[in-house]
């Protein structure tokens, strides 16, 4: 590829970004959901065991997903109520504690820990 058909690979994938942004704004869609969000390590090592624990991670191996299906919405649903459990801070605080990360930046909590 020479330089003038990355510059145009590059303009292309910006347009199409800013296009799906904008037509998700028009729909009403927050696109804030769709961006990395920052957390520590133990945040996302505790994040993973809830995904695998709520069933999700069994709808990413297939290449056709069922995202409307009642299993998914299930075990979305079992995601969302661990993720927002106050056990899920104690999950944090405790794989910081292992890893010997700040507790400041893992969250704390009480309670029983998810295993």
């Amino acid at each position: 590829m020479n330089l003038k058909n990355i510059t145009f690979a590059v303009f292309a994938t910006l347009i199409g970004t800013v296009a799906m942004a904008r037509d998700s704004q028009a729909v009403g869609e927050d696109v804030s959901k769709y961006l990395p969000k920052s957390g520590s390590r133990a945040e996302v090592l505790a994040d993973l065991q809830v995904y695998r624990r709520s069933g999700l991670a069994e709808f990413d191996r297939g290449e056709s997903q069922d995202l409307s299906g009642s299993a998914y919405i299930q075990a979305r649903a079992r995601y969302m109520a661990l993720r927002a459990s106050p056990d899920f801070k104690a999950l944090v605080s405790k794989i910081a504690r292992e890893r010997g990360e700040a507790l400041a930046t893992a969250g704390t909590g009480s309670g029983a820990v998810l295993q």
